[in-house]
């Protein structure tokens, strides 16, 4: 028997999260804008808006009932408690994800890693 077949659920999941949030800090795989859309009294953002593919399990996915779930969808709502800050996440296929961001409909895409054509681009 492993160890990790014998952890409690809750501890893989705080496990694999923190794999999550390591991979998304280490690889660069999201940008955020400039224009987070933000509050004029506090110079502070009031919500961000997220953009990531809808098919990219267990990162960002639809469940049979057609919400979004997945590592990223944790990720976000723990954002969210932390800072007080609201997260719009929203998932679409892959380019248009790209495309939400590039005419600011969205303020940070979810797993894109840094390539040299996507350097230039963003």
């Amino acid at each position: 028997m492993s160890l990790v077949s014998r952890l409690p659920g809750r501890v893989v999941r705080a496990l694999l999260l923190m794999v999550v949030v390591g991979v998304n800090l280490l690889a660069a795989p999201c940008l955020v804008r400039a224009e987070v859309v933000s509050t004029a009294a506090e110079g502070r953002p009031r919500l961000v808006r997220v953009v990531g593919d809808e098919s990219y399990p267990p990162y960002l996915f639809r469940g049979a009932d057609g919400q979004l779930q997945g590592y990223l969808v944790d990720l976000w709502r723990l954002w969210e408690q932390k800072t007080g800050i609201h997260a719009v996440v929203t998932a679409s296929e892959w380019s248009q994800a790209q495309a939400m961001v590039q005419d600011g409909r969205a303020d940070v895409i979810e797993m894109l890693f840094k390539t040299a054509v996507r350097q230039t681009r963003y």
